[in-house]
This record gives C-alpha cells, sequence and structure tokens, in this order.
C-alpha cells in the first residue's frame, strides 16, 4: 500500500511509512524546470548533526513561491514530478517580499484565487487513493480567514473539505479536514508567532490519538478540538485536484501570505520535521 507525506505534517515512530534519518538524502529543491535534487550536507550543532538541506525522501511536489515576477502565469514544482501548478490572475493575489521570505499573497480572504492544477493528476490520485500516511508542509503567516476555511494546502474536488486539507478559520486557529470532514482544530495566533513553518502528518495506521497531528515550527500542537476519524485509509474522486490557498469554489482564499508548500509520500519523522523547520524558518526561498 502507498503512502504520502505532504510538507506541512509530520508523525513520530518509526513505521514503515515513517520518512526521514539523520542518514537520509536531502535536496536542493531548486525551483526552475523541476532539475533533481543534490545530496545532503550536514554540519555541527551543538545538539549533533543536522541537515542543511530540505529532505527529498518520498517527495510528491515542492513549491518555492519565491518568484521574482508579481504575477507568474504559473508555479513550478522543484520536485521530479513536473505537477506545475497555474496561478489565477487576479488583482486580489501578488507574489513578492523580502530576500527569504518571498511568497504569495493574498489581499482579501473569501476570494477565489490561488495556485491550482488545470486538469487532476494520475499522479497524485494514485498517490493518496489508498494510502495511509501523508504529509503537508508550508510556510505561512495568516492575518485573516473565512470562517468557513480558508485553504492552506487542499486536495480535493467542488466544494468539498478535501481528501486531507490544511485550513484556517481565523488569524489564531487552524484546522485539519480529512475524507470531507473537520477531524482536528488547534489554537495558534499568527499575530503572536507571526510567519509559522507548518506540518501535518495523516498516519491512519497509528492510534487515533496519533492519526492526525500538527506541527509548528518544528513542536507538535495540542487540538483542541479532535473527532474521530472513521477510514482506515485515503479514497480520492477522479476529479480531485491540488490547490495552493483556495479550492475550486466559493472563494475559500485566507488573508495573507503562503511562502513555500510540499507534499510528501509516508509520515515525516519528528527528527526530519524539527529539520526542516529550522531550514525553512531561515529561508523558504528557493537554494
Amino acid at each position: 500500500m502507498t503512502a504520502l507525506v505532504v510538507a506541512l505534517c509530520a508523525c513520530t515512530g518509526t513505521p514503515a511509512s515513517t520518512l526521514g534519518s539523520t542518514s537520509a538524502t536531502a535536496g536542493s529543491g531548486g525551483g526552475g524546470g523541476g532539475t533533481a535534487s543534490s545530496s545532503a550536507t550536514t554540519t555541527g550543532g551543538a545538539g549533533g548533526h543536522y541537515a542543511t538541506r530540505l529532505d527529498d525522501t518520498g517527495l510528491i511536489a515542492r513549491y518555492y513561491l519565491d518568484t521574482e515576477e508579481s504575477m507568474p502565469p504559473v508555479v513550478i514544482d522543484a520536485g521530479l514530478e513536473g505537477l506545475d501548478l497555474a496561478v489565477t490572475q487576479t488583482d486580489n493575489l501578488s507574489f513578492g517580499g523580502d530576500a527569504g521570505r518571498r511568497g504569495m499573497t493574498w489581499a482579501h480572504a473569501a476570494q477565489l484565487d490561488g495556485a491550482y492544477q488545470e486538469a487532476p493528476s494520475a499522479r497524485l490520485t494514485a498517490a493518496f487513493d489508498g494510502t495511509q500516511a501523508i504529509t503537508y508542509e508550508a510556510v505561512a503567516l495568516v492575518g485573516e480567514s473565512t470562517p468557513s476555511g480558508g485553504r492552506i494546502i487542499h486536495f480535493g474536488t467542488d466544494v468539498s473539505s478535501g481528501v486531507v486539507t490544511l485550513q484556517t478559520t481565523s488569524a489564531s486557529e487552524l484546522a485539519v479536514a480529512v475524507q470531507g470532514t473537520v477531524v482536528r482544530i488547534f489554537q495558534w495566533p499568527f499575530a503572536t508567532h507571526g510567519r509559522t513553518v507548518l506540518h501535518v502528518v495523516v498516519d491512519l495506521g497509528e492510534p487515533e490519538t496519533e492519526r492526525v497531528r500538527l506541527f509548528a515550527n518544528g513542536s507538535p500542537l495540542a487540538p483542541r478540538f479532535a473527532s474521530p476519524i472513521a477510514v482506515s485509509q485515503l479514497s480520492t474522486e477522479a476529479t480531485d485536484r491540488l490547490w495552493l490557498g483556495n479550492r475550486d469554489q466559493e472563494g475559500r482564499s485566507f488573508m495573507g501570505t503562503l511562502g513555500y508548500a510540499a507534499l510528501y509520500e509516508g509520515a515525516l519523522d519528528e527528527d526530519l520535521i524539527a529539520n526542516h523547520a529550522r531550514i525553512l524558518l531561515e529561508n523558504d526561498d528557493q537554494p
């Protein structure tokens, strides 16, 4: 059975679906043209060795939203799959920011704009369908959101809550939906913490309390709301598509900035999440 990770999340332990170790390879993640990644390098810190580049193990897609164009036609997948996303050409959306902090910015919440797959991808559908574990990774700063759920990373169809979705309902709250249902809600005041590295790990092979976990800047958050998950594996529809910052219909943008996003097959382990958070907090632009 395949497993999927989206670079916003991670899980603990070392089951077969868990990705990442101190000896794993890490990608340079170059953006223009989806070139292959280089091997990871490590350096010694106060706590030992740590990776200096993002790990590519299980990588499905990686998006550095650091283009110098104010409105590019597409967002380039820096991985090997070539899963580029079209960009809605609207006044509500812009690209820019300081070096190391560049990203895609929405001026208003509840609008219909973002980066999206123009057509469903057999590669993404196969990665999600029948899997138990997936990880999302993102760097975001939320200023305002629609209470209906401003999407950060969304894989789904039409007006659904998605197969797996990371969303925000306010500037201090994050939620995760699985198979169309919000199953976890977490408090995270962006006004206090600012720009944040987020990892969502869904691992349906774990006990209920471990099946959906959210990490902020490398540390796990305790949910303020948790609902049991009724499925043991993910399932998809032929029309499911990937969105960054929105969904297919009914305007689910948030007001704020998304600087980076990635998806992985499997569940990232806590050490790898901590390393990625450290790297991305320092610089979420393309190396």
